[in-house]
């Protein structure tokens, strides 16, 4: 699981649960933008594994079946605060 330390402990609740329930992988959409945590089942792990370069992850899922939207209106799931401007963006 991709799991930012910021990220509400339910949302990661609700992705492993997809997980465990056969999703190849899982993750949060708040307001139609990906959010985090994102989960992503050990089947994928080679496919991951064989990204380079600029390629992420959602790249990779984008498309792929199996994968499950879990719905939420946690704005902040959406946002990472990594720098000081950042944080300004935030507050």
């Amino acid at each position: 699981m991709v799991f930012l330390g910021d990220v509400p402990a339910q949302l990661a609740r609700r992705v492993l649960a997809a997980l465990a329930e056969g999703a190849r992988a899982a993750g949060p959409v708040c307001q139609g933008r990906p959010a985090h945590p994102v989960g992503i089942s050990s089947a994928l792990f080679p496919a991951v594994r064989a990204l380079s370069g600029d390629r992420v992850a959602r790249e990779l899922l984008q498309d792929m079946s199996g994968v499950e939207e879990i719905a939420t209106d946690d704005a902040g799931s959406t946002f990472d605060i990594d720098t000081l401007d950042d944080h300004r963006a935030a507050s």
